[in-house]
């Protein structure tokens, strides 16, 4: 009965992080997804605007630009990564009754 009431436990607590892990990638793709167009759309202010005074202040901008888009992109490829991960069920029962059979017959030797 004890092993019972600890595989429910494990259970809810595999079933909760499943729930947090697909939470997060839902999280991240979203915020992701909307931050494309409004760097996208700035990229094209920085070509309007690219021939004024202020050059470093566009390359400045331009290279910030880049490295957000980068880190969105990395971002979104660790979104795809997870998801093709998928569980396995394991028959933990099974497996911790035999462990405590075989910690049995250690004890008994």
């Amino acid at each position: 009965m004890r092993w019972s009431c600890s595989l429910k436990i494990f259970n809810a607590m595999a079933y909760e992080i499943t729930q947090l892990i697909s939470n997060r990638t839902l999280l991240f793709g979203g915020i992701s997804h909307d931050l494309k167009p409004l760097i996208t759309r700035m990229i094209i202010a920085l070509e309007l605007i690219e021939n004024s005074k202020n050059s470093n202040l566009v390359s400045g901008m331009r290279n910030d630009l880049n490295e957000m888009k980068t880190i969105i992109d990395q971002t979104l490829n660790l979104i795809k990564g997870l998801d093709r991960h998928h569980p396995i069920e394991i028959q933990t029962e099974q497996i911790l009754n035999e462990l405590m059979n075989s910690y049995q017959r250690h004890l008994q030797n």
